[in-house]
Order: structure tokens, then C-alpha cells, then sequence
């Protein structure tokens, strides 16, 4: 068995990093494992988890794994939720622009690509700022 965290996560960082955007263009980054204590932005990625499980047959050793892509947002009251699924549709794009697409990872061959799950969190108003986040889970078949 492998383990495939360390692969899969720097495929998504990879995928990620410096092509998703704002609605006024500005770069949104992306962090791993959790967001830094200092962080300033308005809006920014976490991928947070990855869990899986064993997928091998006799013939092939593979992975069944999952990851959590966080969107996290504040804004002034009422505005937020436009520009979280405008972010969440960009990471759509890139992570499976096809039903086939897969995303390619050193050491492992991701086979499939499938949206487990799409949820939005509101956190709330503090300071007339708006906090909400959505977490997409995407689901893959990994052999290697």
C-alpha cells in the first residue's frame, strides 16, 4: 500500500494555485491543511482533507480517496454568496472540466473524478461582515 496524501494534495495545489479569481480578477490563494492566523483576504482556498480507503484487487493496488476543497469568504452583509459560487464554478472548471477529466498526480494515476458533495456554511455576521464558506468533496479512484 501507498500512501497518496502527500501526491494528490500537491495535484490539486498545482491545479489550483494562481488560476482562480475573484469577480474583480484578483488572484484567490490557496492554502493547505489550514488557513495562516494573519490571513487578510476577503476570500481564499483551504484543502483541508483527504481520507480514503483500500481499493486493490488481486490484480491492481489502488485507493479510494476523497478530498475537501474549502472555499472561505466575508463580505458586507448580503453580497457573499455571488462571489463563493463564482469561485466554487472556477474550481469546478479546473478540477473536472469534463465528466472524464482527471487531474494528474507524480506516483499515482487518478482514475476518476466524481463531486461527492457540494455544502455552504454560514457562520454569520461579525462586525457587518458576512462569513460563509462551501466545501466541495470530490471522490477518486487511484491506482498505482
Amino acid at each position: 500500500m501507498k500512501d497518496i496524501n502527500n501526491p494528490l494534495i500537491k495535484a490539486y495545489f498545482t491545479a489550483l494555485q494562481g488560476n482562480v479569481t475573484n469577480q474583480a480578477s484578483a488572484v484567490v490563494e490557496v492554502y493547505e491543511g489550514e488557513e495562516p492566523d494573519d490571513l487578510l483576504a476577503s476570500e481564499y482556498i483551504v484543502i483541508t482533507d483527504v481520507s480514503g480507503s483500500d481499493a486493490s484487487t488481486k490484480g491492481n493496488t489502488g485507493h479510494n480517496a476523497r478530498v475537501q476543497i474549502t472555499i472561505n469568504t466575508w463580505k458586507t452583509k448580503y453580497v457573499n454568496k455571488k462571489e463563493l459560487n463564482y469561485i466554487a464554478g472556477q474550481i469546478l472548471e479546473i478540477i473536472m472540466p469534463t465528466p472524464q477529466s482527471t487531474l494528474q498526480a507524480d506516483g499515482i494515476q487518478i482514475v476518476t473524478t466524481t463531486l461527492d458533495n457540494s455544502t455552504d456554511l454560514d457562520y454569520g455576521v461579525l462586525a457587518a461582515r458576512k462569513f460563509i464558506s462551501r466545501n466541495l468533496i470530490f471522490s477518486h479512484l487511484i491506482n498505482y
